[in-house]
This record gives structure tokens, C-alpha cells and sequence, in this order.
């Protein structure tokens, strides 16, 4: 917007705004970002943020406890907005953080055992293309989305 007095007040249209962003495509057509939020869902937000303070101040003082303790802030704002995509990747990452203290890494449940599911779940769904089982191997998934 413009606040300079010879111009009159104006706004960027939403194809220039999203030229300025990196938000996915499918972030829009799931209703996670750039739309009006309910009480509930903006509550959500508000208790993933209080995780994300958690799991910084693990992050800070090396404490991956500390960092597994926002697990449950995650999970709760999972329930109070759960198709917000950045919430979704916080808590998956945190949530096989707490995997590996609960199993071995023989046992399932473990995030290995877990990941092997996934890629064989979602190979047979999409067929092995280079792509997809690469994609898997090189991705990783950043808690500092917020």
C-alpha cells in the first residue's frame, strides 16, 4: 500500500504479491495460506508459534529434550488448524525425533522403519520414478519454517 499523499492508496494484486513469495501453489489450494482465518485456526497458529519458541530455545542450548518437548504444542495446533503445511512439516520432523527415543532402530515405529514404509507405500502409488525415490534420500525438512 501507499501512504505518500499524491498517491492515491493502493494494493498489489495477488499474482504480484505471490511473485514475492515462495508460497506452493498447493499451500493456496488446500486453504493453508492466504485466506481468512477462523478463531480456532488463528489459535493455532498462535500455540505452533509458542512450540517453535520451545524448540528454538532447545535448538540454542543443545537440548534435543527441550526440542521434542514442542511436540505436543505441534500436535495440539495440528488439531486446531491441521491443513496448515508449515505445522504439518514441523511436527513430522519432531514428531520422528521422538521416534527415536521410543523404539530401536530395528523396531517399527522407528523413523527408519517408518521411512521405508513410506517409500514403498508411495512408490507403489506412484510408480519408481528417479524422481520420487530420490527425493526421499535428499529431502530433509526444516523446523525454522516459521
Amino acid at each position: 500500500m501507499s501512504c505518500q499523499p499524491s498517491i492515491h492508496w493502493s494494493c498489489r494484486t495477488d499474482e504480484e504479491f505471490l511473485a514475492d513469495v515462495a508460497i506452493p501453489k498447493s499451500a493456496l489450494r488446500c486453504g493453508s495460506d492466504l485466506r481468512a482465518l477462523s478463531k480456532r485456526e488463528l489459535l493455532g497458529i498462535f500455540v505452533a508459534l509458542r512450540a517453535r519458541h520451545i524448540c528454538d530455545v532447545g535448538k540454542a542450548t543443545e537440548d534435543e529434550g527441550r526440542m521434542i518437548e514442542s511436540e505436543s504444542d505441534l500436535l495440539l495446533s495440528r488439531y486446531l488448524f491441521p491443513r496448515r503445511q508449515d505445522t504439518y512439516k514441523f511436527q513430522m520432523a519432531i514428531s520422528a525425533m521422538r521416534g527415536e527415543t521410543l523404539f530401536d532402530e530395528h523396531e517399527t515405529g522407528h523413523p527408519v522403519t517408518f521411512a521405508d514404509f513410506l517409500e514403498g507405500m508411495y512408490r507403489d502409488r506412484h510408480g519408481p520414478t528417479q524422481e520420487n525415490t530420490n527425493a526421499f534420500k535428499t529431502h530433509t525438512v526444516s523446523t525454522t519454517s516459521y
